[in-house]
């Protein structure tokens, strides 16, 4: 439980203050070392002095099994059981982001990426008792405010990431990774395991 902190690259660790919360997600700022989130199965909390102290930011999104907490700019977007959400405001705020996602039940969320012009792609697995329609792939374009069902009804979406220099898209799935630029469809790779974690190099697109 709790958190650790490093100052040298991962060298050495250490816990930066007294948080002892069973830590599902966690995020720090893009731009600044001391803003960073938390979330557990009780909601989520923020600190704005690198770890030392807390304070709940969980009002407006409601505690549930937490997911992901992933930055698209200075938008943290916020994944849990049954909704998406996000803040515009470090955590003052949040605001539902679930029109157009399948809802009798809502698939789960499990990753969200963005690209350079705004597009959004969200990765989920379908929620109904026996059969997984309602998951896979769905996208919302930068002048959309709900997603669009765009691929893999029937399958697990684990991750997802966006080469910004092609627009690329790259998924991770049961089945393996599958990628796709934004003019044609989806096709496998070599690599057929299942995935749940896919980067891009920020220094190297094509690794």
């Amino acid at each position: 439980n709790g958190i650790m902190r490093s100052n040298n690259g991962g060298g050495t660790w250490f816990s930066p203050g007294s948080y002892s919360g069973n830590v599902q997600a966690l995020a720090v700022h893009p731009t600044s070392a001391n803003p960073l989130f938390v979330a557990t199965s009780s909601g989520i909390s923020r600190s704005v002095d690198g770890g030392a102290t807390f304070v709940d930011v969980t009002t407006g999104v409601g505690a549930a099994y937490s997911i992901f907490l992933t930055w698209e700019g200075t938008r943290l977007w916020y994944g849990q059981i049954q909704n998406v959400a996000y803040t515009d405001d470090l955590g003052a705020t949040w605001v539902d982001a679930n029109a157009g996602l399948f809802m009798t039940p809502m698939p789960i969320p499990l990753a969200i990426a963005s690209d350079s012009i705004g597009n959004r792609f969200f990765g989920c697995e379908g929620n109904s008792l026996g059969s997984p329609t309602g998951g896979g792939l769905y996208k919302m374009a930068p002048s959309q405010t709900s997603w669009k069902h765009i691929g893999f009804p029937a399958d697990v979406v684990r991750a997802a990431a966006v080469v910004d220099v092609s627009g690329r898209i790259i998924l991770g799935l049961g089945s393996g990774v599958w990628s796709a630029r934004p003019d044609e469809g989806f096709t496998a790779t070599a690599w057929a395991a299942d995935t749940r974690a896919v980067a891009i190099d920020p220094d190297n697109p094509n690794r």
